[in-house]
């Protein structure tokens, strides 16, 4: 499999160094996984960080008061060293999920739109993004919308397109305030999704604004 949409640089520099949140982490993760490209950077990442901590450590133990307050060399690169999952697999269906979502628990499905469910993911700790799996019958149009905070999305399996192009299993979208689309579900198979988002959708137009108070993702 090739991903053409990829995360940016800096969100996967991020992830690399454990700077996202519990929500976000999950859904790169599950990108990185199935991506060489995006791997070899982040393992680039994880190198470098490594090494300027090896170089900074011994003068930041000679000072007590950092020392006190500060995380352990050994604690530091566990954090930036985030874990792979190894699995290069494609997800073909809700039976084959990305191994990722092995250690969490699946909420129930909802409905949200004819042809539209999601089930949640229960965190196993803070985090200010919701994740959940989205899942999307062939032919199926959502709302024109924005959204008022960010939303990360990995295609499990299916595709579907909006303004900003075609994405596949494999790809990872990424949407924030600026950002104006109406993804279509293509292809002949539901579009899966793993998605985390913080805010709020915000539907364009006016049947969208009398709908948004029966929409919650």
């Amino acid at each position: 499999m090739t991903a053409h949409h990829h995360p940016s640089e800096e969100l996967l520099t991020a992830f690399a160094t454990g700077l996202l949140d519990h929500g976000e982490h999950i859904v790169v993760a599950a990108h990185v996984a199935q991506c060489s490209e995006c791997q070899a950077f982040v393992h680039a990442i994880e190198e470098l960080a490594g090494e300027t901590l090896e170089e900074i450590a011994p003068a930041a133990m000679r000072s007590k008061e950092l020392s006190d307050g500060a995380l352990s060399n050994a604690d530091v690169k566990d954090i930036a060293t985030v874990p792979l999952v190894k699995s290069a697999r494609s997800p073909a269906s809700l039976n084959d999920l990305p191994a990722v979502l092995s250690n969490y628990e699946l909420g129930p499905w909802k409905w949200l739109a004819p042809g539209v469910s999601l089930r949640p993911i229960i965190l196993s700790g803070p985090s200010r993004s919701r994740a959940f799996i989205l899942r999307s019958k062939p032919g199926t149009r959502m709302l024109e919308h924005t959204h008022s905070g960010v939303e990360l999305t990995h295609v499990i399996s299916g595709e579907f397109a909006h303004e900003g192009g075609r994405f596949a299993a494999g790809d990872f979208d990424y949407g924030d305030e600026t950002l104006h689309h109406q993804p279509v579900v293509g292809g002949g198979q539901p579009c899966v999704c793993l998605v985390a988002m913080t805010g709020e959708l915000e539907p364009n137009g006016l049947i969208g604004r009398l709908m948004k108070p029966f929409i919650r993702l």
